[in-house]
């Protein structure tokens, strides 16, 4: 039987529903955001779990890593986008967590770009400066990357 996972996360926490494949709701717990705790939990579904569905703004790095360890197909959902079926999902972490595993059951998940580990502190470099435009790390990058530019410009060129 196949089965599909929401988890709805959280800082500190994390909302987990999972379905079967006609959509019935068969298992739902709020878990503690702890590695050991979440891959035990989800043990006894393992060779069932056709997919996993994570829905994040922020901190999904570690869980997706977790669950992609451990051999699930995991998926990032993209929230903005699920926005604009929020006429059909509810305000609470219970039935987020169970309509995220039913978008993926109908395959029409908005999805999000899930990060290669080695891509992630780039991306968290320009997510900072972006978000705050005046701040010593743009700054900083800023000025990296002039010099970088300069350097790459000069490949190749003697210094008199």
């Amino acid at each position: 039987m196949g089965l599909y996972t929401g988890f709805d996360l959280h800082s500190s926490n994390t909302y987990v529903g999972v379905i079967d494949g006609d959509g019935r709701r068969l298992w739902k717990k709020k878990l503690r955001n702890d590695p050991s705790l979440i891959s035990s939990t989800l043990k006894p579904f393992k060779e069932d779990i056709e997919g996993i569905i994570v829905e994040s703004i922020f901190n999904w790095y570690w869980l997706m890593d977790l669950l992609i360890g451990a051999g699930y197909r995991v998926r990032l959902a993209n929230p903005s986008r699920i926005q604009q079926y929020s006429g059909l999902k509810h305000g609470d972490d219970e039935h987020d967590a169970f309509w995220l595993a039913e978008m993926l059951r109908l395959k029409i998940l908005p999805e999000g770009y899930t990060y290669p580990k080695e891509q992630r502190p780039l991306r968290d470099l320009f997510r900072i400066t972006d978000q705050n435009p005046h701040s010593s790390e743009r700054a900083e990058f800023a000025e990296y990357m002039s010099l970088s530019a300069h350097d790459i410009e000069h490949v190749g060129t003697r210094k008199s």
